[in-house]
């Protein structure tokens, strides 16, 4: 266990974002692919007993030393593996490569892809908001989460008016939907869909491997739903 000299606020975030085409079109054609699990499996990290827990493979370039806010990031899905595909961390090459191989091949080139994924990130309220997606993480005398639309994907449309969506008050979790389209060979629709929620301060923290790194999140059901989803066609 490591002790810190000062507070760091901590910020969990679940991701169940995706993407489909005009086949999938109707929400109750896709609705039972993309819903809310009761809890997940995160290899990143956790709070226990106000203090922070965290797989040391997943900490990338994390300096807790200089940092005065981190986010952790996890994914509605039932392994890792399933967020290569559901959230494109493997493009068309390296499924053309994959697919060509054995299964042992296979498992190495899935593993490879997997160290992309960034589950934690540190940032600096004094200096700059912290940026994720499209959204803007500020802090004054609260946290505030806010629309940064140009920050995503600048060939969405429609174009939407950056602004402040809510402010997050401690284990009081928001939901926000938020939806976009785009035409690349065919019309793809997007549809961010994730929970924030302010989990409060720590200062102290402990590393611990890969293998004891499995930590049971339960999706916050008590939560407010922000739905800025429009019409698109």
């Amino acid at each position: 266990m490591m002790q810190l000299n000062r507070d760091i606020h901590i910020i969990q975030i679940y991701d169940n974002s995706y993407e489909y085409g005009k086949n999938e079109k109707s929400y109750s054609e896709r609705k039972h692919k993309h819903q809310w699990k009761e809890f997940i499996y995160s290899k990143s990290a956790i709070i226990k007993n106000k203090k922070l827990i965290i797989n040391k493979e997943k900490i990338n370039f994390l300096d807790i030393s200089n940092t005065n806010v981190i986010i952790i990031v996890d994914y509605n899905v039932n392994n890792e593996y399933e967020i290569l595909e559901k959230f494109n961390f493997m493009n068309i090459l390296d499924y053309a490569e994959y697919f060509d191989k054995n299964d042992l091949e296979k498992m190495q080139i899935l593993n490879k892809h997997l160290k992309k994924i960034q589950y934690i990130f540190q940032g600096d309220f004094i200096i700059k908001p912290f940026e994720w997606e499209c959204l803007s993480l500020k802090k004054n005398e609260n946290i505030n989460v806010y629309l940064n639309w140009n920050n995503w994907d600048m060939n969405l449309i429609p174009k939407r008016d950056n602004f402040k969506i809510s402010k997050l008050g401690i284990n009081k979790p928001i939901e926000i939907k938020i939806n976009g389209k785009k035409d690349y060979k065919e019309r793809i629709f997007i549809e961010k869909d994730c929970i924030v929620e302010y989990l409060g301060k720590i200062n102290e923290y402990e590393l611990v491997d890969n293998s004891k790194a499995y930590f049971k999140k339960i999706i916050p059901k008590n939560r407010k739903v922000i739905n800025l989803v429009k019409v698109l066609y």
